[in-house]
């Protein structure tokens, strides 16, 4: 029977009476494994919750029975139960928000571990491969932070997003904590704390305790004992199923042993360590002033440091004879090689007597060279032995020496580097001060290209340019000016919108009156276009009176837009623009307006006019001005790549951009300047747009209904 042992820590901070907390363990009835859980609520109001989820994993540990090889389907079917019956919880009770629970839930057997969890919790799994190496899994690390609370409320069967199924062994530790917890204790101290505590002891559970000092946060240690060995396997998608997470593999690390692997270099360092001290004479010898300190532990740290030393010469040693050894067998291949080369030339009969006479030339040059050396009197034997290792040792301390200076020099490099990078952060920073987007977004792009080119040969340096990294691409994504769209301030219009409402977009239009489907309108003053799926144009007066406009355009029309007293027609195939002229209640005339740059349009989809023309094509937007291109280069990132819609007028200060694959409409100012994204919730099925500036309303048509929300970018101006 396997042993689980488990203990919950609080700081003062997170043990206050506004945070409800539960740690508990449900034995299966025959005692061959348990589920386990760790659920903290962030709001006194939300106790239910915690008793549902305790509640629901007991049924679980019941459900099982003596059967454990049902274990994962039953773990796998009571967590898709248990995320309904949370989703409903919510639904239920509207004051209570999903970024306040934290739940770990699990289960164990003599032959698998079953891990899954919600909130934005961290999971240290570490298996001792022998003393003093560990092998470390991280799970979810920053679990939810890719999921708004829109995507929480619509998919609730996906609010758990890891799974950790797999055989455990003897002394396998899994530890689970809070971000603020971790960075108080310090991710090394976590995971050496998990390495080293004691063993599990019998007659209760709560046993292992951690302490998260003064920050608030919470700590769940779990241990298991009395398990047969096996991989563990893992994966952090949110979709993936047991079945799945067998043939998925995680790379593990070696955090707490030092060098994953023990190779030559090792050696020669160690070595040539070794030597430096021998040289100062320190080896044997402990520090006087250690010696005389009345400091509790000192003359004992001294001690191990001259054991450390002797250890570091014996491997010396080793690492000498592994050089020596790999040397002859190199060169023994070479001499093999060019042997059987050389006697392949010269036929049999010569392969087998050069043979003979390079045995009978080895053997006299080998009883030879010993003879000599025998003949040699003691001292000079000792004179030899001690020349051969002086200049072993010299080579290898001339190694080393350059080996230091090339490290000194490549860390002075490396700490330039970062003082580059974090400047350029900074000066960044100062530039946006100013509202000099560009300058920013130029600094930080190349802050990137430099940590791209950082070392990581360490982990300190990994943890630099980590965090280097993180605060650039924070940096970068804020000049995005992303805004994410609640659901909850959507509002669905049931009723036509007021009088003069998105006057130039929104058209009340009577399609059964018309004989095929409308695909845009266009509005100005009085006048009312509207574009069929055929290019026929029906032009529209105040009173709703609709006039055929008889026209031959030469190539599809994919847009027209109303502009003063002037008709623009879009027709990409020809490629051209045509303008036609007011004719009392109607257009006529119809002539290019294009003089260059048509070639430029033959992708284009929509018009917007403000007095320039912008012509829209699915990944670019190109300026015309009095028939002629006009540099505009306007910055959008993510980039444009299946824009639908652009709208803009000479009355409002924005350019509109409707992209529904991205379910998000970009707002541009007119020199080009990104002011916002807005971003939709998933499942917004985005067709069209009307936008009224001047009551700072934005209307989208979702699907088959319209709602509206408010512009944020034009809020957040005001005074």
């Amino acid at each position: 029977m396997s042993t689980l042992t488990f203990g919950i820590a609080t700081s003062r901070g997170a043990a206050s009476d506004k945070v409800q907390m539960d740690a508990f363990v449900s034995e299966f009835p025959q005692g061959n494994g348990a589920v386990f859980g760790l659920v903290v609520a962030g709001r006194a109001e939300l106790p239910d919750l915690v008793t549902l989820v305790r509640t629901e994993l007991d049924e679980l540990s019941k459900g099982v029975g003596t059967d454990t090889t049902l274990f994962e389907a039953h773990f796998e079917q009571s967590i898709g139960t248990l995320n309904d019956r949370v989703a409903a919880f919510f639904t239920s009770n509207a004051g209570a928000g999903r970024a306040d629970v934290h739940a770990v839930l699990g289960g164990v057997t003599a032959e698998q571990l079953l891990l899954t969890g919600t909130g934005n919790l961290l999971a240290t799994f570490l298996r001792k491969e022998k003393s003093g190496t560990y092998h470390v899994f991280d799970l979810l690390k920053n679990l939810r932070e890719d999921v708004d609370e829109t995507t929480r409320a619509e998919e609730p069967d996906k609010i758990f997003g890891a799974l950790v199924t797999g055989e455990m062994r003897a002394e396998d530790t899994l530890g689970i904590t809070t971000p603020g917890t971790r960075a108080v204790v310090g991710d090394e101290q976590w995971k050496r704390a998990l390495a080293t505590m004691a063993p599990p002891q019998t007659g209760g559970y709560i046993r292992h305790m951690l302490s998260a000092k003064s920050s608030p946060g919470i700590a769940l240690v779990i241990r298991h004992s009395h398990l047969p060995a096996h991989d563990v396997s893992v994966s952090p998608s949110p979709d993936t199923s047991i079945a799945a997470l067998r043939s998925t593999e995680h790379t593990t690390q070696k955090l707490l042993g030092g060098a994953s692997g023990i190779s030559i270099i090792h050696f020669i360092k160690r070595g040539a360590h070794a030597l430096l001290d021998l040289v100062r004479g320190s080896i044997g010898r402990i520090d006087p002033r250690r010696r005389t300190s009345t400091k509790k532990g000192e003359p004992r740290q001294a001690r191990q440091e001259v054991r450390e030393r002797r250890s570091a010469l014996r491997t010396f040693g080793g690492g000498i004879r592994a050089i020596w050894l790999f040397l002859i067998g190199i060169l023994g291949a070479v001499i093999h090689l060019l042997r059987g080369l050389f006697a392949a030339l010269r036929g049999r009969d010569s392969r087998r007597k050069y043979f003979h006479e390079s045995r009978e030339a080895t053997g006299r040059m080998g009883d030879f060279l010993v003879g000599r050396f025998n003949a040699l009197p003691r001292v000079s034997k000792l004179l030899l032995v001690a020349a051969l290792v002086f200049i072993v040792l010299f080579a290898q301390s001339i190694l080393y020496l350059g080996y230091r200076r090339r490290v000194q020099n490549a860390q002075a490099a490396y700490l330039t580097a970062v003082s580059d990078i974090e400047r350029l952060r900074t000066d960044a920073e100062a530039s946006l001060i100013y509202r000099d987007e560009a300058e920013a977004r130029a600094l930080l792009l190349s802050a990137q290209e430099k940590i791209a080119e950082l070392p990581r040969d360490s982990r300190g340096k990994r943890k630099t340019t980590e965090r280097l990294s993180n605060e650039i691409q924070t940096a970068l994504i804020e000049l995005r000016h992303e805004i994410i769209i609640d659901p909850q301030i959507i509002r669905r219009l049931e009723s036509p919108p007021p009088a003069n409402s998105f006057a130039y977009r929104l058209t009340l239009y009577d399609e059964a009156a018309a004989t095929s489907t409308v695909i845009g309108t266009s509005t100005y003053e009085d006048r009312t276009v509207a574009l069929h799926d055929d290019g026929a144009i029906d032009v529209i007066s105040e009173s709703g009176e609709r006039t055929p406009l008889e026209l031959t355009v030469p190539g599809e029309v994919l847009d027209a837009e109303l502009f003063g007293t002037r008709l623009y027609i879009l027709a990409p195939t020809v490629p051209q623009i045509y303008r036609l002229g007011r004719a009392g209640q109607s257009f006529a005339n119809l002539t290019p307006w294009l003089r260059e740059g048509g070639e430029l349009i033959r992708q284009s989809r929509d018009l917007a006019i403000d007095g320039a023309i912008y012509a829209l094509s699915p990944t670019s937007i190109i300026k015309f001005f009095a028939g002629v291109t006009e540099e505009w280069a306007p910055y959008i990132e993510p980039v444009l790549e299946d824009a639908t819609k652009i709208w803009t007028s000479d009355e409002v200060q924005g350019i509109y951009i409707l992209e529904p694959s991205r379910r998000r409409i970009v707002v541009l100012d007119k020199p080009g300047v990104l002011l916002a994204q807005y971003i939709f919730p998933e499942g917004t099925e985005l067709r069209d747009f009307a936008v009224d500036e001047a009551n700072k309303k934005l209307a989208v048509v979702n699907a088959d209904h319209i709602e509206e929300i408010d512009l944020a970018h034009l809020t957040a101006e005001t005074p």
